[in-house]
């Protein structure tokens, strides 16, 4: 089934948000498609991008196109960037998340967490 993680709409446009679970310090920009996950993380959201479904949940009538699509990667500190070679936008997230050693949490407080 496609279904992204989150579609969003933020002043009439329409965003394609997804999360993903690898630590994008360690991805490297280049290589086969195979060797590289980034890549085929942005294919999959241009995909979604273009999927008469997804499409469908924006909007029933055209124009129903993503006018974004925001990829989310656990990172150490907040960083982003945007991949400036498709027709939508692509932005990368890196959000800070905490991690547990030892057996005691780390990182980033989340304000209401329990």
């Amino acid at each position: 089934m496609v279904r992204p993680d989150f579609l969003a709409w933020h002043g009439g446009r329409r965003v394609i948000v997804d999360a993903k679970y690898k630590n994008l310090s360690t991805q490297r920009p280049g290589g086969a498609d195979e060797d590289n996950v980034l890549r085929g993380d942005v294919y999959q959201m241009l995909a979604y991008s273009r999927h008469g479904v997804v499409q469908t949940m924006f909007s029933p009538q055209p124009p129903n196109g993503a006018s974004a699509i925001i990829l989310c990667y656990p990172a150490r500190q907040t960083a982003h960037c945007r991949i400036r070679d498709f027709d939508v936008p692509v932005l990368l997230f890196g959000l800070p998340v905490p991690t547990v050693r030892g057996g005691h949490l780390e990182g980033p407080r989340v304000r209401g967490a329990i």
